[in-house]
């Protein structure tokens, strides 16, 4: 009986003291992402063609059911919406017991993550001057079955600063603008995943930082994939180029991050996390 008592009372304590360390663990803990420091400045490619960059962003995430102001605020985009959908990519979340569900849609911000590469700019820094009547239809319905594949409604903005609507017509025309070519990035998956190892080691780690109340770290090991293509002006596929890479995560009372380092988005990846994908692009191919 005594015995009984002692392993009674020693389970009570373990309880209580897992409850406590939990109530304190989640709110009291920083989480911050292993990436690399600021890629440094790269020499630009000495080369007379014009790169004009489309897509490259990060994504945030919104509880389905959260209005998303303008998204659909040009003929293009409702255009394109009502041939292929609205739907934002999406993904389903159910914590345990008595905990909401919570559906979110990831979309896309505005910022460009373009840092490590040797060329290229901007879209939005080559004006468009009416349309390009020499672009076939199929070229530009091969792109935008592409972009959706990948990124649903999501593609919709960066879809919209290559095309335009001609309601004359009633067909897309792609814009004209003094590019050579066109660098197409997209981001996937835009919802976090762990890597098998990344997920083992979270399993393992989580209940002893618990009960070091967050003073042993959580870790875990994340994906991307990114998918980036080349057109050439007339929207010719040019190369295709596929990146895979992977980054830590921590989680710990004593972590204090940079800015950079800092996880802001919890259920999607924060902007430095593509970099190494980005830098892959710059090794694997050069405006000529």
């Amino acid at each position: 009986m005594s015995v009984f008592l002692f392993v009674l009372h020693r389970a009570l304590r373990l309880g209580v003291f897992a409850s406590i360390s939990i109530a304190f663990f989640f709110p009291s803990c920083t989480s911050m992402n292993l990436v690399d420091s600021d890629p440094p400045m790269k020499q630009r490619v000495a080369s007379m063609k014009k790169v004009a960059l489309v897509g490259f962003h990060p994504y945030s995430t919104e509880t389905i059911g959260v209005k998303l102001d303008g998204w659909i605020d040009t003929p293009c985009k409702s255009e394109i919406s009502q041939k292929y959908g609205t739907n934002l990519k999406s993904a389903f979340f159910k914590g345990r017991r008595n905990v909401p569900s919570d559906h979110r849609a990831a979309y896309p911000l505005r910022t460009q993550v373009v840092g490590p590469l040797s060329w290229g700019d901007s879209i939005s820094k080559f004006p468009a001057a009416g349309p390009d009547e020499s672009v076939s239809e199929e070229n530009i319905f091969r792109f935008m079955e592409f972009s959706y594949s990948l990124m649903g409604a999501g593609a919709l903005p960066d879809l919209c600063a290559v095309l335009s609507w001609d309601a004359g017509s009633k067909t897309f025309k792609m814009q004209k603008r003094d590019v050579d070519f066109y660098a197409v990035g997209f981001f996937t998956p835009v919802f976090s995943r762990p890597t098998v190892l990344g997920a083992i080691t979270f399993g393992v780690t989580l209940p002893l930082s618990i009960f070091s109340i967050g003073i042993l770290p959580t870790m875990q090991q994340r994906r991307t994939e990114s998918v980036f293509r080349i057109y050439d002006s007339k929207l010719e596929l040019v190369k295709e180029v596929k990146a895979e890479n992977s980054f830590w995560t921590l989680d710990a009372i004593w972590a204090m991050p940079s800015d950079r380092r800092k996880l802001i988005e919890g259920y999607s990846y924060d902007a430095p996390a593509w970099e190494k994908d980005v830098e892959e692009l710059d090794r694997s191919w050069k405006p000529e």
